[in-house]
């Protein structure tokens, strides 16, 4: 999931307002919430609270 935090953190840093994300590696929802949780928290800490997260097959759609 290393690949997808860093992907993660480029697309917040960039401003994005939809980010739409293909996971490649296996991982549990729990595991998603918190790496993506952890990504908000050091790149966009004023976004934790109102960032919805969806998945969508083997994407996640993110609404910073």
């Amino acid at each position: 999931m290393d690949k997808y935090k860093s992907k993660l953190a480029e697309l917040l840093k960039q401003g994005e307002e939809l980010i739409v994300i293909r996971l490649l590696a296996k991982g549990t929802d729990d595991e998603l919430v918190q790496d993506t949780a952890d990504v908000f928290q050091s790149v966009a800490p004023d976004k934790v609270e109102t960032t919805e997260l969806f998945g969508l097959g083997s994407y996640v759609v993110i609404k910073p």
